[in-house]
């Protein structure tokens, strides 16, 4: 992620919006959008930091229909 702008960084993560409206679970979003962004790998090397975003992702996905 060395060398990204403020833009680069906004566009990525407001990209994830569309892997979780066009996959079935927040895993499969997940790892569509780590395979879109492979600069993102450097994230993904963090302890935990895939977990956490497929909670997230999970959570979103959910609730986008209105339950929990």
């Amino acid at each position: 992620m060395k060398n990204w702008t403020a833009t680069d960084l906004k566009h990525v993560g407001k990209s994830m919006a569309y892997f979780l409206r066009v996959h079935q679970t927040g895993d499969a979003a997940v790892d569509a959008w780590r395979r879109n962004y492979p600069q993102l790998e450097e994230l993904f090397e963090i302890d935990g930091f895939k977990e956490f975003m497929e909670v997230v992702a999970s959570h979103l996905r959910i609730n986008k229909y209105g339950t929990c």
